[in-house]
């Protein structure tokens, strides 16, 4: 029985908020935090990526474990944060807080996606503002990384550092 392309599409998106459910009532979720709900993501943009540019399931430190990068409203403040949790062997979490902005109404516009390994222009090096003293104008990313972004703005990449054994931030664009 061939089911109709709709219907897919809704037992796609069921999944995925199933299984991010899941992982919310597993304890995994900072406390204060809760995920974003449906309808704060229902910005048309969003419509391209069947998790609304607000989870990312990849290996971001390269130990062969799928891990999670989220999009999460704070409970008590007015603020949207970016959480990963790393995977570590028996199913046990390191939570980052990556970043924390004011104000809830932002999550209309920010989002995150997947950046795949390899050599990456930085903002200074596509020539946004002159590179100062420190800036690279390129960025080898050795792992999956994060796009944290603001639609049809700014976007800045969060990448796994393996000398420092965490993540650094590059703006990309401006």
């Amino acid at each position: 029985m061939k089911l109709p392309y709709r219907l897919i599409k809704c037992l796609a998106f069921g999944f995925v908020f199933i299984a991010s459910s899941s992982f919310a009532k597993n304890n995994i979720l900072p406390s204060g935090w809760r995920m974003p709900h449906s309808s704060e993501l229902n910005d048309d943009w969003r419509r391209k990526d069947p998790d609304k540019y607000s989870i990312i399931r990849a290996d971001f430190n390269g130990d062969g474990l799928k891990d999670r990068a989220m999009l999460l409203v704070s409970i008590r403040r007015n603020e949207i944060g970016l959480f990963v949790f790393l995977s570590r062997k028996g199913g046990a979490f390191k939570t980052y807080k990556l970043d924390v902005v004011k104000g809830e109404k932002l999550l209309q516009a920010i989002g995150i996606a997947k950046v795949l390994p390899g050599q990456c222009k930085t903002a200074c090096g596509k020539g946004y503002w002159e590179c100062g003293k420190g800036d690279i104008s390129d960025v080898s990313i050795k792992y999956d990384a994060i796009n944290y972004f603001k639609a049809e703005s700014a976007a800045l990449y969060f990448y796994w550092d393996e000398r420092s054994r965490s993540f650094k931030r590059m703006w990309i664009s401006d």
